[in-house]
């Protein structure tokens, strides 16, 4: 393939003829933003985990994959999986938590796979009008960064390691004030931003696999990028 092949749902991925081994790439669902209160502002939803291993199936065949979901306000995100005897599952960010409390990230405790980065803890509010920033999703390279926390509109995390295959999304930024929504976080896998005061947070962002495979010459990188309704 002349380039990486990019899919909105979860499903099947049908290995190529002569292709028996792979590594898949994984970020988990950012969790959403939690909304704020009549006192308070919304803490930021986790970023999700990333998840690197290396994956076999002799004789080719189908596995079936499933890209966790976003989260939405006051939600965790999914987990993404690879479902070929559970050989690698990267875990989703939690929802956001009202005042001093804010998402846990995706862990990599949680997860299974070869290699695991924790993704990015959502920011708290402090307790003030203020939400906290969510957290970045998990890159290939290293851990997700923390929001920051809502004194004065806490911004979401960004991915400080670019990753060979994966680069976590940006966590979304908190309501700066009375009646300001979080924002959504960027794919893969950032968390939503925590709402001000009386209004809503910010949704997460949908996780990612990558698979990459030698097909007899040089390296073909497939990308699936989305969410599975109703999981």
């Amino acid at each position: 393939m002349a380039s990486p092949e990019t899919f909105n749902a979860s499903g099947d991925f049908t290995w190529p003829t002569g292709v028996t081994s792979a590594t898949v790439y994984l970020v988990g669902g950012g969790g959403g933003g939690k909304s704020g209160g009549a006192s308070f502002g919304g803490g930021g939803g986790g970023g999700g985990a990333c998840v690197i291993a290396t994956v076999t199936r002799p004789g080719g065949g189908v596995t079936s994959f499933t890209i966790g979901a976003a989260g939405a306000a006051g939600s965790s995100g999914g987990d993404t999986i690879w479902d070929d005897g559970s050989v690698a599952m990267a875990k989703g960010g939690a929802s956001g938590v009202a005042a001093t409390s804010a998402g846990t990230p995706g862990l990599a405790s949680a997860s299974v796979g070869t290699t695991k980065y924790n993704g990015g803890a959502g920011g708290v509010s402090t307790g003030s009008i203020n939400g906290g920033g969510g957290g970045s999703g998990a890159s290939d390279t290293g851990a997700g960064t923390t929001g920051t926390s809502g004194g004065g509109g806490g911004a979401g995390g960004i991915a400080t390691f670019t990753g060979a295959q994966i680069t976590g999304g940006t966590g979304g930024a908190s309501g700066g004030g009375n009646g300001v929504v979080g924002n959504a976080a960027t794919a893969p896998g950032g968390g939503g931003g925590g709402g001000g005061r009386n209004a809503a947070g910010g949704a997460g962002a949908a996780g990612r696999i990558v698979v990459v495979y030698a097909l007899g010459g040089p390296v073909v990188k497939r990308a699936f990028v989305g969410m599975r309704i109703g999981l």
